[in-house]
């Protein structure tokens, strides 16, 4: 016979560490700031926090079937999306009729620009569930190599196309992208003039975000770049033999308006670097501007800024005024 009084002391054992769990997840709960939505990027809390919270999960549970997405979708929100590919498609594996996986899939599929692999993905999600509400070449999730050639550019100054001078250009370039607040670019570019000019150049810049919360982010790009003409003086556009800028920009961005698809954002960046111009000497640059960013619907967008930019031209430090609409409507 079973003493009534060990059940329960044993209830009370069970009950007591079940309900010291809820609790903790309740706190937990209340510290998380408002959650975003539909906008593709994450809420309030850091992901270097969170990739430390998953993984620890994922190591205690590692079979666990929401332990394994939840590490999936960490991948791609930290820009690794052939981790998450291989997650999935392992995760599709063990569960192959579950209709958020393949559409999870489909959405990874299209940030690696597969398009026709995508599209299969989510036509096989329809089938399974139709009502779960669930680019360029990339050698890995770190990793962006490009290529681009234009037989006409407008990479040109203004005063050459004036004077009926068109070039041909080709650039190149590498990324390598540790997460979503690091990045390190590089790039090179040739133009051959119509006038006989051969315009060389590369750059280089790299990206850090220093703070990223559900209202804020603060991040800093500095950069270096330099170009080469095989004319000079002898252009009717000023055309410095050779030239270099060593620049460091600073952005900050400020969520002011929220409502579900619908946000408002404000931008301010700040330019600071030297310019040396082969001849001329060497100057300051300085920049200023100012963006509104209006997303107006899940497949519309309205951006618009105007800014200041100061640096030396000619020898002769010279201003200019610009502005920049742009609107963009996915269909």
């Amino acid at each position: 016979m079973i003493d009534s009084r060990q059940v329960e002391s044993r209830s009370v054992r069970v009950s007591a560490p079940l309900h010291d769990f809820t609790e903790h997840i309740d706190r937990y709960a209340a510290r998380l700031p408002e959650r975003r939505h539909l906008d593709g990027r994450c809420n309030g809390e850091r992901l270097a926090a969170a990739q430390t919270r998953i993984d620890a999960r994922h190591a205690a549970i590692p079979h666990h079937s929401e332990a394994r997405q939840s590490s999936a979708s960490l991948s791609l929100a930290r820009g690794w999306t052939r981790q998450r590919d291989e997650m999935l498609r392992r995760r599709i594996g063990s569960d192959p009729i579950n209709p958020a996986l393949h559409a999870d899939l489909a959405e990874n599929l299209l940030t690696l620009q597969h398009w026709p692999a995508a599209r299969a993905a989510l036509d096989c999600a329809t089938v399974l569930d139709a009502e779960n509400g669930a680019v360029r070449w990339k050698p890995d999730d770190h990793w962006t190599v490009y290529g681009a050639t234009e037989s006409v550019t407008n990479q040109i100054p203004l005063r050459a196309v004036a004077d009926g001078i068109h070039a041909n250009r080709v650039g190149a370039g590498a990324e390598w992208r540790q997460h979503e607040s690091r990045k390190l670019g590089v790039g090179v570019y040739a133009s051959d003039f119509s006038d006989g000019n051969l315009r060389t150049g590369a750059n280089a810049a790299c990206f850090e975000r220093w703070a990223s919360g559900p209202h804020w982010t603060i991040e800093t790009t500095p950069g270096v770049d330099a170009s080469h003409n095989s004319l000079d003086t002898s252009v009717n556009c000023f055309n410095p033999k050779s030239d270099r800028s060593l620049w460091l920009g600073a952005a900050v961005e400020n969520l002011t308006w929220r409502s579900h698809d619908h946000s408002f954002r404000q931008r301010l960046a700040l330019t600071g670097g030297s310019n040396w111009q082969e001849f001329y000497g060497s100057g300051a640059v300085e920049a200023i501007e100012y963006t509104h960013r209006w997303e107006l619907d899940r497949d519309l967008s309205l951006r618009y800024g105007i800014g200041r930019l100061l640096r030396p031209y000619d020898g002769e430090r010279e201003g200019r005024t610009f502005a920049n609409p742009v609107l963009v409507w996915r269909f």
